[in-house]
């Protein structure tokens, strides 16, 4: 059997009415919602197994595959989206048997029964809905949850049972790297077997208890699949991209400095062009981290992330990983939703690092990021006139209408818990366009049409109070892209339009 999610498909009388352009969506109304559903391979027929109207998020079989174990959110509602459950259904009836937390994380890659049936992993979040989440444990039956490692001072993102079920194999992140540890279930403590350099969202972990196959990268090469035994030390199996061998590549490495205001260590990756030379000043470039992503000792080159892209171009470029990314355990990670602040200090204590170095030329400084590295740009560059040029994709500017136009609303409501509506003043506090006025910093500004998490709109109304204050600035959207570039084109016009803004403001 296979089991999978589908979708409510629209009914003889919509497609009709569709058909006819009598299309009109009603809001919060009408949800189509995912069920559950299960094919059998001897006669190749789909069963609907579940008829309850929510959102199945992430699903695990049992061992014995009469039962499957779910994490739902109770509606489609945007209001809803950060309450999930962990449920167990019944595969010949449907029914939920058993609901075995209500603070699930809406984090899904976690979700695994332990091979004896006895256990379920998952990822539990705090009762307050922060942004954080730790590996927990609950007997399948129903009985209270256990957390596994959650003072730990990383973040686990992969985890799978070994046959015996006495032991986790976990992939994790550490700082600016990434680990593979072994978790014992009964006493709770971890050893790591391994280093790894990777990029988040890219890894691939299988295990049979004695070897595992996993893919990583290095600071000169995108990922390769490696494999690590208890015999030997990792080795990587695969040469996918040796042309990168022979590009000019910068040199990458971390650093450290404090928060001058807290004094908290805070770590992040420098890269050097392929020419450096220790002693001179270089034009430097903060790329900032998008979302909770940490920044890693790795090979960066996305359309998103432009560390090689731009020491080629013989730029020092600084890559922060400012308070609240994953890699330093969940009551760190819970103040992404900082928005500014510290993590704003952070970043210019990390920028004065460089410049009390030797390394950044502080009359030559730029900035960008993506998604929240476009948000801490705007924020950057409304505090400050020290950059020079400034490059933000897909930023939020105005928490205020973000929060009335956005899904993200009531992640907005978990930190700051009252309605704008009653009081904006912490809403417009936190805002990068409400110190516009402030701003000198010649800012590109790029978005997809598309986007629902942060609407273009975010970008208009920067675009608009950049124009008024008279600093320079351009603004180009990108049809039918969301939140995420998918279409090539649209990757390499952004990191074309980079090199060129860059360039034009931080070179003679």
């Amino acid at each position: 059997m296979i089991a999978f999610v589908a979708r409510d498909q629209p009914t003889a009388n919509e497609l009709e009415k569709q058909s006819g352009g009598d299309d009109a969506i009603e809001v919060d109304r009408n949800f189509k919602y995912s069920k559950l559903w299960v094919v059998t391979l001897s006669d190749k027929k789909a069963v609907q197994i579940t008829r309850q109207d929510f959102e199945i998020n992430e699903f695990a079989w049992s061992p014995k595959g009469d039962e499957l174990a779910l994490v739902v959110a109770k509606s489609q509602r945007a209001e809803d989206s950060l309450l999930m459950s962990l449920v167990v259904v019944n595969r010949s009836t449907g029914e939920v048997v058993r609901t075995l937390s209500n603070n699930a994380a809406p984090i899904s890659g976690l979700l695994r029964w332990s091979p004896d049936r006895s256990l379920i992993t998952f990822l539990e979040g705090p009762p307050t809905k922060e942004f954080a989440s730790w590996l927990a444990l609950v007997p399948a039956n129903g009985g209270p949850v256990r957390p596994l490692l959650k003072n730990y001072s990383g973040t686990v993102i992969a985890a799978e049972w070994t046959p015996d079920a006495k032991t986790l194999l976990a992939q994790s992140i550490e700082g600016t790297r990434e680990a593979l540890l072994s978790i014992d279930v009964a006493a709770g403590g971890a050893v790591k077997l391994t280093d790894v350099i990777q990029t988040i969202w890219e890894f691939s972990f299988s295990t049979n208890g004695q070897a595992i196959v996993y893919t990583a990268q290095t600071p000169e090469s995108p990922s390769d699949i490696w494999v690590w035994t208890k015999a030997e030390q990792s080795r990587k199996i695969t040469e996918f991209n040796p042309q990168t061998r022979s590009w000019q590549l910068g040199k990458a490495r971390e650093v450290e400095w404090k928060n001058s205001k807290d004094g908290r260590t805070r770590r992040g990756i420098v890269i050097s062009p392929p020419d450096y030379k220790a002693g001179r000043r270089y034009p430097t470039i903060v790329n900032t981290h998008p979302g909770d992503t940490a920044w890693w000792e790795g090979f960066h080159a996305k359309w998103w992330a432009w560390g090689q892209l731009l020491a080629s171009r013989g730029y020092v470029v600084f890559l922060p990983n400012t308070r609240g990314v994953t890699g330093e355990g969940w009551q760190m990670h819970a103040t992404i939703a900082n928005w500014g602040g510290l993590a704003y200090q952070d970043l210019m204590d990390g920028v004065d690092y460089l410049v009390k170095e030797g390394i950044a030329d502080p009359n030559r400084l730029g900035i960008g990021g993506w998604s929240n590295g476009g948000f801490m740009t705007e924020y950057a560059i409304t505090r400050s006139t020290r950059f020079k040029a400034a490059v933000a994709q897909a930023a939020h500017s105005d928490f205020f209408s973000l929060y009335g136009t956005s899904y993200i609303g009531p992640g907005l409501r978990v930190v700051i818990p009252e309605s704008p509506y009653y009081n904006r003043k912490a809403y417009d506090e936190a805002s990068p366009v409400t110190l516009i006025r402030n701003c000198r910093t010649p800012t590109l500004l790029l978005h997809g049409i598309n986007d629902r998490g942060v609407p273009v709109g975010q970008a208009y109304e920067f675009y608009t109070g950049l124009k008024d204050v008279g600093v320079e600035t351009e603004m180009v959207v990108y049809p039918r892209e969301g939140h995420n570039l998918q279409e090539y084109a649209h990757q390499l016009d952004v990191q074309r339009r980079v090199i060129a803004w860059f360039d034009k403001h931080l070179k003679p």
